[in-house]
């Protein structure tokens, strides 16, 4: 209902009328709803208020009037009544209060008093303030010329006060002559800082510079003739091209990457910005205002001091093409792998062309000497790179890393709109074809497409962002790149690399046996696809090949009579074994073997597996062990269904099984925003979801009580598994110590696990604060697998079978060091992405009925799905599927909800078909697959879906102020919260002395060692220089997360996996250096046995880890030490247990 105000002071603003009718409206007289249990979380009645401006006076007063809007009719008359008996004054400075009068005008737009209904009411004051800021920044300064370039170190001092560096101009642009101009304006709400480049009221075109808060590190200002500011960015400025006056009279933006033709080819390289301000004597001063309101006012700072001043100069030209060209030939002279490390030096901008020119000779030098040397950025302003690389050349010890089974050392290319990164080589995990071609893996790199801040792309919904990704994704995956002499074209994707942006790409090279090898050779020899509708269909095509480029581990060989195709259990569309197939479990045992064998306990502590999930030939998808294979008669040991076959290969007599994942434990079940969503739409009640969150957080901030809740946070949240930290604690606490002391045991707490105590909170508070990330005690996320009791239906033999009954599943749990536990009763099950309210469904789980015979009576950690009923259960999870679809079974009563809803249809998408000029299908080639890829980019919302969908949820409708689960994570560690300690260790601290007493019990001889072992120093020196690499705290590559923060935690989560698989191979390689193991070997019953190793090389190995944690004690200040010692500590405990030493605490 619109109320007309009249007698408003005319000084009064809209949120002072505001704050005063919200001393009546939000009264208990008209407050709608009440939250008894918590007052604090009731509902604020939302209206609105709108101050008549009077423009007479030139927009600075009001003329007295105004219109209230309240969200209904009802409420609307219940405030004119009230008013009516209350009269409501407005008090004025100096003056007598001003009596408001009140009178119905009608109702008001829809969408307004829908918004009004559906959305909070927001703090007035918070919204006076966003107004102010506004008007304090609406003013813009005149850019008389825009500089790229770079930074340089004029001189370097070890030691003192560094001097200011210079700028070297690779491009300018004068916007003073020819009558055009540039603004730079602050658009706070956007976050940034835009130069707008061209003269509005002539030219049809003109450019936006745009530079993010968050990529600002420090801007410096200063005159140079004129006025100058540089700004020195983490990330390069965004462009944008915008068409003033186009066809529909309306402007329009485009996504560039560069402004200027004589731009694009410095923009890789110049990324720093400098700009010549028009020249007046308060325009220094005028910026600095605008950054201390837009809250920038910390990064700037004013150069008055000739010191201080940067000199720019536009006579280096480090990135002219004659420069470029002849660094680049140079580099084409060395090897691959150094070529690489010289290419990413440039391109990455740690050193400029000159600089790179003064190293090459002594890299070629190290060459020659065999010397291989460590990139290293020198300190900035301390020492040259070419002093960096002498130093780094003579102190780096190298030792060559032996990876995990199954990967291998791959170099990462980001191309970004301006720039093309490199990073790695990275340990990865290598795919069917990486594996053809041993000794040929250089030629392949992993591509992917980001912005400049490394995230996936994001933009204005104003800005044409399609048209850059066309132009510039698809240039590269069309026309490839040249890098460190070689050129590289797109190969291929697998579907998870593709959710990433993410391609392969081929070096084209010669093989002694098989020739030419480029990506047409490799594509045509995956499989037949020739003449079938799939050739017309780009999309599925690609999917079809990408199936090879799974990343997945060897495993064995399986003769070709030794597996058959069978049929499908249900009708198409939902067929209820889609994706599923079975194996005996003597061929799971020989897989498991073979996937053991690097492991260093050879699989003795974990769970053997039921279920794999496979790519073999064509075929893709999960085999479940089906004991009965085991006998039967022609010796077949696995059957794969019609469903599972995706593309034909060429009949082998042998062909190997690849394993994408074996699932070998249970994981943890947890809400998410999205599942709270729908259960609170099916009539969950509230205090279920606040129960849980509650418990989460009470067993989060426990963490500091005891070893056991310190791990138990761990194990539930799965941190710590690289470095083994939950087993350690472990064996730890089996000695009688804890975290404080406790009867007559010191506790052992130091500033090192105080501080991964501290990271794991905040990793795990984060997760529950942003993502509503929430353990579900007693529940489990499983692999869906068939039940196969209708398959032997009906056979001689089987007469009585158990097979599920519809809406019925089985799961056993089996985790290692417990009982198996068979899941029973009423619960739900569900599938990420939850969408829809039938994405979630009650079912019933129960145990095998004993007495018959069950097929599934010997499955553990895999969720059962019945295979009878007109519609596959998994397809109605959110249109779920068996080829690997795990799926979230709660058995938590309370969040059982009390509505159900059927679930959704799903049909499949109608599939792009390729048609020529008369209309008819055509075969598709490479480049309509880089089509497809640029086109899934473009697309590529979900991120963006399931934020709109979690709104909308809150609030049913769009306004200003997002969420608070939304709002930026701030959890960056701060170096108070931290401190080293100055204790000298020598083996003095309670833990050493215990763990002293069964060491010495060990060894033939003792010695305390004395801290000098050169083989221990080389180890931890390897160790701490690979740690330095991944740039984070100790503390949080051992607890396996990244606290920075990041607006897309997609993105966050890759550069964790990266972290956490550098961080587990480095410690193998300790490991490897302190207690070697040989391979298992297989037992008579085909069980993976240790090779006995003599109690000799044991006791050596315990000698070089107890020599390991001394080491790590006597140098805890360095960096890397901490760490270093866990590892020693862990195989300590390792090569107690293998010689039979009881290090359990006995209670007297």
């Amino acid at each position: 209902m619109d109320i007309a105000i009249r007698g408003i002071p005319d000084t009064a603003t809209n949120w002072e009328l505001t704050k005063l009718l919200a001393t009546v409206i939000h009264s208990d007289e008209f407050h709608p709803t009440h939250d008894v249990e918590r007052p604090e979380r009731q509902l604020l009645l939302n209206f609105q208020v709108r101050v008549n401006i009077n423009e007479k006076l030139g927009g600075y007063r009001n003329d007295t009037t105004g219109t209230l809007t309240l969200p209904t009719y009802e409420i609307g008359k219940k405030f004119l009544d009230w008013v009516d008996e209350r009269p409501i004054r407005m008090p004025v400075e100096d003056g007598k209060p001003h009596k408001l009068r009140f009178r119905p005008r009608g109702h008001p737009y829809e969408d307004l008093a829908l918004t009004l209904q559906r959305t909070p009411y927001v703090d007035p004051d918070r919204e006076a303030e966003h107004a102010e800021i506004l008007r304090k920044l609406d003013h813009r300064l005149r850019v008389d010329t825009v500089q790229f370039g770079v930074y340089y170190h004029t001189q370097y001092r070890p030691t003192g006060p560094l001097p200011s560096r210079g700028f070297s101009v690779e491009w300018e642009h004068d916007y003073v002559t020819d009558a055009q101009s540039a603004w730079l304006t602050f658009e706070y709400d956007h976050k940034l800082i835009r130069i707008r480049a061209g003269n509005e009221t002539r030219d049809n075109q003109a450019f936006d510079i745009n530079l993010n808060f968050s990529s600002i590190n420090k801007i410096g200002g200063g005159y140079d003739g004129k006025p100058y500011l540089c700004f020195d960015t983490l990330t390069p400025p965004s462009f944008e091209s915008i068409n003033l006056y186009n066809s529909t009279g309306q402007k329009s933006k485009e996504r560039v990457g560069y402004i200027h033709d004589a731009h694009k080819d410095r923009a890789p390289f110049a990324c720093q910005m400098r700009l010549l301000l028009y020249n007046e004597a308060d325009s220094l001063d005028k910026f600095r205002y605008l950054c201390k309101n837009a809250g920038l006012g910390s990064q700037f700072r004013e150069l008055k001091s000739v010191s201080l001043a940067i000199e720019a100069t536009s006579q280096l030209k480090f990135f002219d093409e004659r420069s470029l060209y002849k660094i680049r030939k140079t580099i084409k002279e060395f090897e691959w792998p150094v070529a690489f490390q010289l290419e990413a030096l440039l391109y990455n901008g740690h050193l400029n062309t000159r600089q790179l020119e003064e190293i090459i000779p002594r890299v070629r030098y190290r060459l020659k000497a065999k010397s291989p040397t460590l990139e290293e950025r020198p300190a900035p302003g301390r020492e040259s790179p070419l002093d960096c690389f002498e130093r780094v050349a003579k102190e780096f010890i190298y030792d060559a890393s032996k990876l995990a089974s199954g990967h291998f050392p791959c170099g990462h290319v980001t191309f970004t709109p301006t720039r093309q990164l490199l990073e790695g080589p990275y340990a990865t995990q290598s795919n069917r074809i990486i594996r053809q071609y041993v000794g040929y893996e250089h030629n392949f790199l992993r591509v992917d497409f980001r912005d400049e801040d490394r995230l996936q792309y994001r933009w204005d919904r104003m800005v044409d962002g399609a048209t850059f990704v066309r132009q510039r994704v698809g240039t590269v995956l069309k026309e490839g790149f040249a890098l460190g002499g070689k050129h590289f074209e797109f190969l291929a994707y697998s579907s998870s690399a593709l959710r990433e942006h993410a391609v392969w790409f081929i070096c084209p090279f010669y093989h002694p046996r098989l020739g030419l090898v480029n990506g047409d050779r490799i594509r045509h020899d995956i499989g037949d696809f020739r003449g079938k509708t799939i050739m017309t269909q780009p999309s599925k095509l690609a999917a079809r090949i990408g199936q090879a480029f799974t990343a997945t581990d060897p495993s064995v060989r399986i003769l070709r009579d030794q597996w058959e195709e069978i049929p499908d259990i249900g009708m198409t569309p939902h067929i209820h074994t889609d994706g599923a197939g079975t194996i005996s479990q003597s061929l799971a045992d020989e897989i498991w073997e073979e996937l053991c064998k690097d492991r260093r306990d050879h699989g003795s502590t974990t769970i053997k597996p039921s279920a794999f999930q496979i790519r073999f030939l064509g075929y893709k998808g999960v085999v479940a062990v089906d004991k009965e294979l085991d006998k039967h008669p022609d010796g077949i040991r696995m059957r794969l269904r019609e469903s599972m076959n995706k593309f034909s290969v060429d009949t082998q007599d042998a062909a190997d099984i690849e394993i994408a994942r074996a699932f070998d434990k249970p994981n943890a079940s947890y809400l998410n925003r999205a599942l709270v969503m729908v259960l609170e739409d099916k009539d969950v009640s509230l205090p279920v979801f606040q129960r849980l969150q509650e418990t989460a957080l009470a067993d989060t901030h426990t963490i500091d009580d005891s070893l056991e809740l310190f791990r138990n946070v761990l194990m539930t949240h799965t941190l710590g598994n690289g470095y083994r930290l939950s087993s350690l604690l472990t064996n730890i606490e089996s000695l009688g110590f804890d975290i404080k002391p406790r009867a007559r045991m010191p506790g052992i707490d130091t500033p090192f696990l105080q501080q991964l105590r501290q990271v794991a909170k905040i990793d795990v508070l984060r997760e529950v604060k942003h993502q509503a990330r929430i353990p579900i005690p007693g529940s489990f996320k499983l692999v869906g697998v068939p039940d196969e009791g209708p398959t032997y239906r009906g056979l001689e033999g089987y007469e009585d079978i158990f097979c599920l009954p519809p809406y019925h599943i089985a799961a056993c749990v089996h985790e290692y060091g417990k009982e198996p536990v068979w899941l029973e009763g009423q619960c739900t099950i569900s599938r990420s992405p939850i969408c829809h309210a039938g994405d979630v469904q009650t079912v019933f789980a129960m145990k095998p009925p004993e007495g018959q015979l069950c097929a599934f009576s010997h499955l553990v950690n895999v969720v059962v799905l019945p295979t009878q009923g007109p519609r596959s259960l998994a397809s109605c999870l959110g249109g779920g599927d068996l080829d690997g679809d795990q799926y979230d079974v709660i058995v938590d009563n309370e969040l059982l909800p009390p509505t159900k809803h059927k679930p959704a249809d799903y049909p499949p998408g109608v599939t792009f078909t390729l048609l020529d000029e008369d209309g008819e299908p055509r075969e598709c080639e490479v480049e309509d697959i880089c089509d497809f890829i640029v086109e899934y980019i473009n697309s590529d919302v979900l991120g963006l879906l399931s934020d709109r969908l979690l709104i909308i949820a809150a609030t049913q409708t769009l306004i200003r102020c997002k969420p608070d689960w939304h709002a930026a994570e701030v959890v960056d560690p701060r170096h108070t919260d931290y401190y080293r300690s100055d204790k000298s260790h020598v083996l003095s601290d309670s833990l050493s002395l215990t763990l002293r007493c069964f060491v010495e019990r060990a060894l033939d001889v003792y010695a305390d060692p004395d801290g000098k072992s050169p083989q221990i120093d080389k180890v931890f020196r390897r160790y701490a220089e690979e740690l330095n690499y991944v740039c984070l705290l100790e503390a949080e590559v051992v607890v396996g997360t990244i606290l920075a923060k990041c607006t897309q935690r997609r993105w966050r989560k890759d550069r964790m996996w990266k972290m956490r698989t550098h961080a587990s191979q480095l410690v193998r390689d300790v490991k490897r250096h302190l207690f070697p193991l040989p391979p298992g070997e297989k037992g008579k019953k085909g069980e993976k046995e240790p090779i006995p190793i003599p109690p000799s090389d044991i006791k050596a190995g315990l000698k070089r880890a107890w020599d390991a944690w001394d080491y790590s004690l006597r140098n805890s200040k360095t960096f890397g030490a901490q760490s270093f010692g866990l590892i020693a500590l862990d195989v300590v405990f390792d090569c107690l247990q293998r010689l039979k030493i009881d290090v359990a605490f006995k209670k007297v």
